[in-house]
């Protein structure tokens, strides 16, 4: 059973807040929360609950996944597209 008095709440929003639409946890523990309203990608260090960096204006993510490589795969509604972001090296 879940409890919100048992685990540590984390506030995601950094200025203008909107909708999270979707999350996914890479294998880093980096926590990546879509925001549909400001088109924003935030991502968290899972274990602190600290801001890494936010993904800026990509459109209104819905839907985001992360393949075993580290791309990171954004569904669009939007434009109606999958965007694919490669990870810097």
């Amino acid at each position: 059973m879940w409890s919100t008095n048992s685990q540590p709440r984390v506030n995601f929003c950094w200025g203008d807040c909107g909708k999270p639409y979707g999350l996914e946890l890479s294998k880093d523990d980096e926590l990546y929360i879509a925001d549909a309203d400001t088109g924003n990608i935030a991502v968290l260090d899972a274990k602190t609950g600290k801001k890494v960096t936010t993904l800026l204006g990509i459109g209104e993510p819905h839907g985001i996944s992360i393949d075993p490589i580290g791309n990171l795969y954004a569904a669009m509604v939007d434009n109606q597209i999958l965007l694919k972001l490669v990870p810097r090296k």
